[in-house]
């Protein structure tokens, strides 16, 4: 049998030894008019705290035109999906709509923020409403991958910034610029970190023509660390979900976020 369907909401509240929750208008239209569920349905209720509150529809209601939907339940466990270290993407807009498939793919494999970058080498431009237009699509595109990955947490995808601006903004993460002319192996540094315990992780990635030697400095004297992800070059779009793979494979342990 398939798992229940889950739905983001605002807020769940607490109402005795279970909880209620009321979705959001563009859940609970996807819940009673796509999915049709009714009273007594099940349904997986997330909060972007980790937890999963696991529950069934107990009404629905509609007027004037509006859908709403109530749900409720006992049950609240760790969303099995959600990492227990922190990722970020830093990713430098690459052309074309490959930035939704970095979203998805990234939010799949367990990023949980994404910063699309301006760099020397990206061709293209988003400012003003374009940008704002383009984040709330990768929000969209993030919120759904979430939900179908498992996840109890959406990422957050942050507005257009300047790359050395993004890099110079993670304080307190261990920022890993993946550079096709670094020495350095990827492998060897997160096992350096998995000996120190590092739980926040923050991915930088180029364009389609990558870094220049300058930003590669820059970055690195922000405190950056050149690393290379071995002899293949991969495609913008692919090395963001490889790199968040591997790093989750050697710091996360394979356990649900508490």
């Amino acid at each position: 049998m398939s798992e229940a369907p889950r739905f983001f909401a605002g807020t769940v509240q607490r109402a005795g030894p279970g909880f209620v929750a009321w979705l959001p208008e563009d859940e609970a239209h996807h819940a009673a008019r796509v999915l049709r569920l009714r009273p007594g349905d099940a349904a997986i209720v997330l909060d972007d705290s980790g937890y999963e509150h696991v529950g069934a529809v107990a009404a629905v209601e509609l007027s004037r035109g509006r859908v709403s939907v109530r749900v409720e339940g006992s049950v609240v466990r760790p969303a099995a999906g959600e990492p227990r270290v922190a990722v970020t993407l830093i990713q430098a807009l690459p052309k074309g709509d490959k930035m939704d498939t970095i979203v998805q793919k990234g939010t799949e494999t367990g990023v949980a923020r994404f910063v699309p970058a301006r760099s020397e080498r990206v061709v293209v431009e988003y400012t003003g409403a374009k940008a704002e237009q383009r984040r709330a699509r990768w929000q969209k595109i993030a919120n759904e991958a979430a939900k179908q990955a498992r996840r109890g947490r959406r990422p957050v995808v942050e507005p257009v910034a300047e790359l050395l601006d993004a890099v110079a903004a993670r304080r307190g993460e261990e920022v890993l610029v993946l550079w096709e002319q670094a020495e350095t192996p990827l492998k060897s540094v997160l096992r350096e970190l998995g000996s120190r315990g590092s739980r926040r992780v923050a991915l930088v990635v180029g364009a389609e023509g990558g870094f220049s030697p300058r930003e590669a400095a820059e970055m690195e004297r922000l405190g950056g660390r050149l690393v290379s992800l071995g002899p293949r070059i991969l495609r913008t779009e692919t090395a963001g979900p490889v790199a968040c793979a591997l790093v989750l494979y050697e710091l996360d342990g394979g356990e649900a976020a508490p």
